[in-house]
């Protein structure tokens, strides 16, 4: 298969209107929920992406029956038990897939292996499989670092008191997928933090499922099968941060609709952006974008560490220094996203530093376009699509077309309508 690139010369935006997109989060969390429910569930816009496909391919593989229509999915779950028609499930490079498989394989009737792309599986997950096994879980690493392939021997389930004190939050959610299926009901011990995304849009779908979780820093989860789902996935701020970030540095306007309400999680965007000095105000389901002052701050973004690439380009961009702290998950995404990201931004021009527990970036900075490489991980090749916008001359990002397709459907139709110049090449 040939290998699409990325072209990008420096642009001046026309501004314009975009509408959010389906979360991908929540698409993948709704399919692994139906996967248990009994008989037909249904989710309403969900995001078509390679991550997602590979999701309902891997749902089918296990015994689902699935029927694919416009703005629809239909998913007839599985009560007693799979029975995979494959012994090993390829996740592709969705780490979020191949961690809410991990927890569906354990109801198996057969041993499983789980596996991905190359890169996902040079990806340690010690917390991953650590807290699958605390709920009793036999999951095991082929290898001595703890990354994929898995091969999952199912294990039971006993219930009561699981301590997942010490495990990041977005491993939490497999084990609350398979929870009602312990023997006895489950109370998880919750670590402590502010921003709890995953773990509250679980408890949501959970709920739609007819599951009657409760609770706060321990969740109570009954031992009691989930009923049919039907959910309409929800939308996010974070499906268009690219084009947020490209209009505040360059100064155009940028009106953005959602079929929601904003929520918490956008909020907090919001709230990151306006410490940039990026003028951007939320209002019901709209928002709007009217560029800014870009300065630099200090920011922690450890509720969030998928956008360190976005907020790293509009440091570059602001006028004084940035530090950006809470980076660890970062690390450990689709790519070191830490270090992609600082390496090819340097090739930029940028004056970043990466200090291992913090990146320090001094702006703004004279950024000239070159050969930069997407390393296979769709948040880094937008990021630098991004900065490409703003920088001297011509970018072109090696195999970008082929990662932002796990995420971002319409990425180039959507920035050329915005007045960007970007476009493929082979």
């Amino acid at each position: 298969m040939v290998s699409l690139n990325l072209v990008i010369n420096a642009s001046n935006l026309a501004g314009g209107e975009i509408e959010t997109h389906p979360s991908k989060y929540l698409t993948l969390l709704s399919c692994a929920v139906a996967a248990l429910c009994p008989n037909k569930s249904t989710i309403d816009s969900p995001l078509i992406a390679k991550d997602t496909s590979a999701m309902m391919k891997a749902c089918e593989i296990i015994g689902c029956t699935v029927k694919r229509s416009q703005g629809k999915w239909s998913i007839w779950g599985v009560e007693n038990g799979f029975t995979p028609s494959q012994t090993a499930l390829h996740l592709k490079n969705s780490e979020t897939a191949l961690s809410l498989m991990c927890a569906l394989t354990s109801l198996s009737k057969v041993p499983t292996v789980l596996t991905g792309d190359p890169s996902i599986c040079k990806r340690a997950m010690p917390e991953l499989t650590e807290a699958l096994r605390r709920i009793g879980i036999k999951i095991y690493s082929t290898k001595q670092e703890e990354s994929p392939p898995f091969l999952n021997f199912g294990g039971s389930l006993a219930g009561g008191t699981v301590n997942l004190k010490s495990i990041p939050m977005r491993h939490i959610p497999p084990v609350m997928l398979v929870a009602p299926y312990a023997q006895k009901d489950v109370r998880l011990l919750m670590p402590r933090t502010k921003f709890r995304f995953q773990v509250d849009s679980m408890i949501e779908i959970m709920k739609k499922a007819r599951c009657s979780v409760k609770g706060g820093d321990t969740l109570e989860i009954p031992s009691t099968p989930y009923g049919p789902l039907n959910y309409e996935v929800g939308r996010e701020l974070s499906s268009v941060i690219p084009f947020i970030i490209a209009s505040g540095m360059l100064g155009s306007k940028l009106t953005i609709r959602s079929k929601h309400r904003f929520s918490k999680r956008d909020e907090a965007i919001a709230d990151v952006l306006r410490a940039f000095g990026l003028d951007i105000k939320l209002r019901g389901n709209h928002a709007r974008v009217d560029g800014g002052n870009l300065r630099g701050t200090s920011v922690d973004i450890s509720w969030g560490p998928e956008l360190f690439p976005f907020f790293a380009v509009l440091s570059c961009f602001s006028r004084g220094t940035t530090r950006v702290e809470g980076i660890s998950e970062a690390r450990r995404m689709k790519s070191d996203r830490v270090a992609t990201v600082t390496m090819e931004l340097k090739k930029m021009g940028a004056s970043i530093l990466d200090r291992g527990d913090s990146v320090i970036i001094k702006g703004p900075c004279k950024l000239a376009g070159r050969e930069v490489d997407g390393h296979d991980d769709h948040a880094v090749a937008a990021a630098l699509a991004v900065a490409g916008m703003g920088a001297e001359g011509r970018t072109v990002i090696r195999g970008g077309a082929d990662a932002l397709g796990t995420t971002y459907s319409r990425f180039v139709s959507t920035f050329k309508s915005l007045g960007a110049d970007i476009s493929y090449s082979g």
